[in-house]
């Protein structure tokens, strides 16, 4: 009180505490693995023995060319304001490696009528090859590949080729790249 303020200059700063946000440099190479639905886990020096969830709030393309570094945004909530602004903070990024992840060729995914995507699999019944659709849950592409998260398992025979005339149950022959019925 009684103090002069020049136009421009700020006077006071408020802060929610409910919902802080934390910037978090990220190297080049695993920037295209963090999507919104990645797990986060927050810990700080002024907690020990705790850890946070944090939501990925957004992925800034802002990079540091010193670093090789991009910017990731997370938002941590804070109910009992026992974080401040300013205080340091450690992430971790649970990413799911390739050595984990469901691949499928891009080739077999198939556009479903009501959105999504789905995929032909190749099941045995009666001694017969049959073709069932399985509709599927995509995630990020890797080179010609695409990230399975729900609907296919390791092991899954899915066709490529001829998938887009394909009904429920229908017979198939397997052939080879060249044409040739396989035996």
């Amino acid at each position: 009180m009684g103090e002069w303020a020049v136009p421009g200059t700020p006077v006071l700063e408020l802060v929610d505490l409910t919902s802080l946000r934390l910037d978090v440099p990220v190297p080049q190479a695993r920037f295209a693995a963090i999507t919104p639905d990645t797990r986060v886990t927050v810990t700080t020096p002024a907690l020990p023995d705790q850890t946070l969830d944090a939501a990925v709030a957004a992925s800034v393309p802002v990079s540091d060319p010193a670093a090789r570094t991009l910017r990731v945004r997370l938002t941590v909530d804070n109910p009992e304001a026992r974080l401040l602004p300013g205080m340091s903070a450690q992430a971790e990024f649970h990413i799911r490696t390739a050595k984990g992840l469901v691949l499928a060729p891009r080739d077999a995914l198939v556009r479903r009528p009501e959105g999504g995507y789905g995929v032909w699999v190749v099941q045995a019944s009666n001694g017969q090859l049959k073709a069932t659709a399985r509709p599927v849950r995509t995630g990020r592409t890797v080179g010609n590949r695409v990230e399975i998260r729900e609907g296919l398992t390791p092991g899954d025979r899915v066709i490529v080729r001829g998938n887009e005339g394909l009904s429920e149950g229908q017979v198939l022959r397997l052939v080879d790249r060249m044409g040739q019925a396989d035996p």
